[in-house]
């Protein structure tokens, strides 16, 4: 999975699972990640202080001119039992995800040498 921080929102912009391994190989174990997490709850646990966050039910950056929460009822709400529905139906076998905690945030580096490329 990575994170990717996007400056002033300090807000991750998305958790991407790796589609290689199982279960996230399939769509619905994917889906479930949706459906398992609530964004609160995952960057509380990732960054911590609630100062450098923002929650809200959007695919896009809270607040961003496409930010919208249209199609996101019923996810990022830790319904378990959809989530595990979803884990089964992929073909799920119990082995355990490890989640990665990124505990080192990336800092786009301000230099004139690197804004000129």
């Amino acid at each position: 999975m990575s994170t990717h921080d996007l400056g002033p929102r300090r807000q991750p912009e998305h958790v991407s699972p790796e589609h290689l391994h199982k279960p996230f190989d399939q769509s619905p174990g994917r889906r479930a990640l949706w459906y398992a997490f609530t964004r609160r709850d995952f960057l509380k646990a990732v960054i911590g202080d609630p100062d450098k966050y923002k929650t809200c039910k959007t695919l896009f950056i809270c607040g961003a001119a496409y930010a919208s929460d249209k199609g996101m009822d019923g996810l990022l709400e830790s319904n378990f039992d959809k989530a595990a529905a979803l884990l089964k139906q992929a073909g799920y076998d119990g082995t355990p995800v490890v989640l990665l905690q990124s505990s080192d945030l990336f800092c786009r580096p301000t230099s004139r040498r690197w804004r000129n490329g």
